[in-house]
């Protein structure tokens, strides 16, 4: 896998975990794990990369921490938008997400009661 990528975990509609994967090796397994920041866990391979970040509390996620934690792994940053379905999962089921412009006739983001 030569790209990150992010998965959220779901309980009854609602998110309790998430995970963001970066970018592994054939054969990449997880043999420790340190949180590196609040809410986050770091897992690392055998030769001591860092091969994912487990998101404790999607709905505590913070960009800028999540930023800093890559940074010291000597990763890229990672853009809002990539990580854009954690503000959308952290949110209670029947309440809109937030507008953006090309988002059309707000009936769109409405929810349906």
């Amino acid at each position: 896998m030569t790209r990150s990528y992010l998965e959220v975990t779901y309980r009854k509609g609602r998110a309790i975990a998430a995970y963001y994967t970066l970018p592994r090796r054939e054969g990449d397994r997880v043999v420790r794990s340190e949180s590196a920041a609040r809410e986050l866990v770091v897992d690392y391979a055998n030769d001591g990369r860092a091969i994912g970040i487990e998101i404790v509390s999607p709905t505590r996620f913070d960009l800028s921490e999540m930023n800093q934690v890559l940074i010291g792994l000597g990763h890229q940053l990672v853009a809002s938008d990539d990580m854009a379905p954690l503000p959308i999962a952290a949110r209670p089921p029947d309440c809109p997400r937030e507008r953006r412009d090309d988002d059309g006739p707000l009936s769109d983001v409405t929810p349906k009661r």
